[in-house]
């Protein structure tokens, strides 16, 4: 027979002890571990909210945007074509595209190409609004806001792209 070393009964509350310890501490340090991955997973899902707030809200004033040009391009062809009354609506619409305009290219990096765009576009606008309505250069001005309209479109399009190249970006950082 093997002898096995004799363990006094004294020992065996120490090494249960010890083991106990042992455990307790690997369960601190991994519930730590757990504890430090939550709030670090916390904080990505707060970024990734609230970078997807900006975003939606840069899209939805470019959309606004792109809505509003069409608005003014048939207020401003109806207008041409005899219906006087719009023209108050017309500068409303104006006003409320500028003001929509300022705040897209405040939040957009793309803001030097849509800022041409929309200058361009405005500048012709305005000339609309400013001609008395039986001008003969009415419909010439009228067919220049159209004209303008497509590149101004395009740089909707353009900002939007950039910005959301610019979310992908912030998510990977």
């Amino acid at each position: 027979m093997v002898s096995s070393p004799t363990r006094r009964k004294s020992d065996e509350p120490e090494v249960r002890e010890r083991f106990g310890r042992t455990v307790t501490l690997r369960q601190a340090i991994a519930l730590s571990i757990m504890a430090v991955m939550a709030a670090a997973g916390y904080l990505v899902l707060e970024r990734a909210i609230a970078v997807g707030r900006a975003t939606a809200a840069a899209v939805e004033l470019s959309e606004q945007q792109q809505l509003r040009s069409q608005r003014i391009a048939s207020l401003s062809t109806q207008y041409a074509l005899g219906d006087h009354r719009l023209r108050g609506e017309l500068r409303s619409e104006l006003d409320s595209f500028e003001r929509t305009h300022r705040a897209l290219v405040a939040e957009n990096s793309d803001g030097p190409a849509l800022e041409a765009a929309a200058v361009a576009y405005l500048g012709r606008i305005g000339r609309v609004v400013a001609t008395p309505p039986r001008d003969p250069s009415l419909a010439t001005r009228t067919a220049a806001v159209l004209a303008a309209e497509r590149p101004l479109l395009d740089a909707l399009a353009a900002a939007n792209e950039a910005r959301g190249r610019q979310t992908v970006h912030e998510f990977a950082v």
